[in-house]
């Protein structure tokens, strides 16, 4: 990874440390920080987002859930359902959707590795959040591209107007996971 995604990588889960207080919620929303990090700066550079960045954002995710059953948590369950309805929906929907636009416009329009970073957004966040960042991202990742038409930032082998998705699904994300923090939750209340 490069210095400059490294330090982003930091910030991020160092700013969710601090907003979160030393609790466990916040070890696990620190690692997919830096999941997404990593996830952004490799699409940036190659199109493509490993699927061992997503598996182990479900695992870390899942693992959680885990401690907070063994441990007696009682919204472990709720959690649990929580995450996989964010999930099922938001990656089953973006998957059947990408299908069916792929299939109308003759090209393709958003990656699988997209596709299943959000159905990891969806596990972390839930379905109503994840909706939010999914129009987020998307709206972002639009104005970026369209910013960067012409330009050469794209690999030589990609048409022009596509851009790498990943770092806007990180940015909003992350930026999502920030403000639901204890910290700003009970600034915005107040």
């Amino acid at each position: 990874m490069q210095g400059k995604a490294f330090g982003l990588a930091a910030l991020a889960a160092a700013s969710i440390g601090l907003l979160y207080g030393p609790t466990f919620e916040a070890v696990h929303l620190a690692v997919f920080a830096v999941v997404l990090a990593v996830a952004a700066n490799i699409d940036q550079e190659t199109r493509r987002i490993p699927n061992v960045l997503v598996l182990i954002a479900f695992a870390v995710q899942l693992a959680y859930i885990a401690v907070m059953w063994v441990g007696g948590a009682g919204e472990a369950v709720e959690l649990l359902v929580r995450s996989f309805v964010g999930a099922a929906a938001i990656g089953g929907g973006l998957f059947v959707f990408t299908i069916v636009v792929d299939s109308l416009r003759g090209g393709k329009n958003m990656g699988g590795g997209d596709v299943k970073l959000f159905a990891a957004v969806g596990l972390y966040l839930g379905l109503s959040m994840g909706l939010v960042v999914v129009a987020l991202s998307c709206a972002l990742g639009g104005c970026a591209s369209l910013l960067m038409r012409g330009k050469p930032f794209r690999s030589a082998t990609e048409p022009p107007g596509t851009f790498p998705l990943g770092p806007a699904i990180a940015a909003t994300t992350i930026a999502s996971m920030l403000i639901m923090s204890p910290v700003i939750q009970s600034l915005i209340m107040s």
